[in-house]
């Protein structure tokens, strides 16, 4: 997976390169009056790309994070209901946690299938 990976990256590599090669043109950027920026093409639809990708990337970074954040204390939750020595807890949320477990722990017993009614019985009879 990770060479896979690796050839795409270096296949768009390239790809910007041609781009970059065959544009290399100068452009002027009037941002307002007095303020001209004059730079080569490909700098600027780079530039653009980068600064449109910028607000997806920190989402998802930032969810990532959430997630993960969340993950972890699910998973020192469910060591501690399980009984197991957590040492990197802290007593305060092994205390909480312990006084969050229910007290019936057993199963529920199954509920019992609903009888057939009529109009069931009538669609099963039938050949």
């Amino acid at each position: 997976m990770q060479a896979l990976r690796t050839i795409i990256w270096v296949m768009l590599a390239v790809l910007v390169v041609v781009f970059a090669m065959f544009n290399w043109v100068p452009a002027t950027v009037r941002f307002w009056p007095g303020m001209v920026l004059e730079t080569k093409l490909p700098v600027i639809a780079i530039g653009a790309f980068l600064l449109g990708s910028l607000p997806l990337w920190l989402t998802h970074r930032i969810t990532k994070w959430r997630l993960s954040r969340q993950l972890d204390t699910s998973q020192r939750e469910l060591e501690i209901y399980r009984g197991k020595d957590v040492s990197h807890v802290s007593a305060a949320a092994a205390a909480k946690s312990v006084d969050q477990r229910p007290t019936n722990l057993e199963a529920p017993a199954p509920a019992p299938a609903p009888s057939p009614t009529t109009a069931d019985r009538d669609i099963v009879d039938r050949p």
